[in-house]
């Protein structure tokens, strides 16, 4: 919502990658396309998006990644990683090269080797329980799914 932070976060993080060789700043919609805009402006490099489509990460929209591209991947907020570990996939897919990652906010509570260069600039680890166990489950409060649908999930 803010332009102005928005560009500092995202310069933040192109600092982070300003000495490695990169061509492709790579993010998953929907989250990770402003941000891959915001880096890939700062580092002047090409900035792409991948979609899920079917529960697969896909390039559409005529986005693509060549043999020995180096891409580098960046994210908004970390949980379990799913998204980058998708991200990571459709890279070597293509037979590109992960040369980093970047993201803004891991909520993981021991955070999650990638097993390429990574760097987050906020680590705000998170609690969370199984589902017999969480507190407000117990006392039968709706829970929102945020950042996805919005829609409550229905206890059982």
């Amino acid at each position: 919502e803010n332009p102005i932070s928005l560009n500092e976060i995202c310069h933040s993080m192109a600092k982070v990658v300003i000495d490695e060789r990169i061509d492709i700043v790579l993010g998953a919609a929907i989250g990770g396309i402003l941000i891959a805009g915001g880096v890939g402006r700062h580092l002047d490099k090409k900035h792409i998006f991948s979609e899920r489509i079917n529960g697969k990460m896909e390039l559409r929209r005529g986005f693509s990644i060549n043999e020995g591209d180096k891409v580098l991947i960046v994210e908004d907020i970390i949980t379990t990683g799913g998204s980058v570990f998708e991200l990571i996939k459709l890279v070597e897919r293509f037979k590109g090269e992960v040369t980093y990652i970047v993201n803004l906010v891991d909520r993981s509570p021991k955070g999650i080797n990638f097993h390429y260069s990574s760097t987050t600039l906020l680590n705000l680890p998170s609690k969370s329980w199984e589902l017999n166990d969480c507190p407000l489950c117990k006392k039968n409060v709706p829970i929102t799914e945020r950042g996805r649908t919005g829609k409550k999930v229905e206890m059982k």
